[in-house]
């Protein structure tokens, strides 16, 4: 995680002494990556979804939600996701007075995770507009917002010193989920009392820390557990519905399709992974 701080402090010093940002790519992708060998340096944020296995030449680190990740191109990266995921990332073209080439020619990998998942969010898609729009002052807005996202970079990676990355009342909603994942009963309130806080209150504070809402939070892990047995057993789909806490096999078909892309059964024949 230091090593990353570093690498976002070196790559400010740098960009704020060119005539214009150095950005080849920036968006969100919700689809496996595949970048080929090429002289990039990326910072890339997973987002949403489920783990994903991200691979620079030989290296390899597992990736979960709200987690940065630091990475080379020059023997190309992947991203495979278990089943789904959405991942931001801004590449860099390093090609022009880059002060560390020796970061480009080994296989580069770091991840981290951070602190402020939303407002790391909200500086990736300030810059991602910026690419999208190239017209006005866009060559200063693009420069100033890649200033503002290598900051939040640099502030949000959370450092050895930190005791905790999440919240006591984070914790025991991710210790209930995974205890009641299977009981459609579960509601919001009963998140909150685990994590001795008003709705308000928990809302407010797991968005902050999680970047989504507990409820959401929710669906997520069930429809990733969805993919889970559709991938490993011969359960029908309605047995594989009441499993993962859904009352109504409809109803979970329905989440399933608006989640992964396609239905249930379409997932288990390999199609749109």
């Amino acid at each position: 995680m230091d090593r990353i701080r570093i690498i976002a402090e070196e790559v400010l010093s740098w960009v704020s002494l060119l005539p214009e940002a150095p950005v080849r790519y920036a968006k969100e992708d919700r689809l496996p990556v595949n970048t080929a060998p090429g002289s990039l340096l990326e910072f890339g944020f997973h987002r949403a979804g489920s783990e994903t296995l991200i691979e620079v030449g030989e290296l390899r680190a597992w990736s979960v939600p709200n987690t940065l990740v630091v990475l080379n191109a020059h023997f190309g990266n992947r991203g495979t996701p278990r089943t789904n995921w959405a991942y931001w990332c801004v590449s860099l073209d390093p090609r022009v007075d880059f002060p560390h080439p020796e970061w480009l020619v080994e296989p580069l990998l770091l991840t981290a995770p951070v602190r402020h998942p939303a407002r790391l969010t909200a500086q990736y898609e300030a810059v991602a507009r910026q690419y999208a729009w190239e017209a006005g002052a866009h060559r200063y807005r693009m420069k100033a917002e890649l200033l503002s996202l290598l900051a939040e970079v640099r502030e949000s990676v959370a450092g050895e010193s930190d005791m905790s990355l999440r919240s006591s009342a984070c914790e025991a909603v991710l210790a209930l989920v995974e205890e009641r994942l299977e009981d459609p009963s579960l509601a919001l309130p009963d998140v909150a009392r685990a994590a001795s806080l008003s709705v308000a209150q928990l809302c407010r504070v797991f968005q902050g820390e999680m970047g989504t809402s507990p409820m959401k939070f929710v669906t997520a892990k069930r429809i990733e557990h969805a993919c889970d047995l559709l991938q490993r057993t011969a359960l029908r789909v309605s047995e594989i519905s009441s499993r993962v806490g859904f009352r109504d096999p409809l109803h979970f078909s329905r989440v399933f399709r608006r989640t992964i892309g396609v239905s249930p059964t379409r997932f288990r024949r390999g199609e749109g992974r």
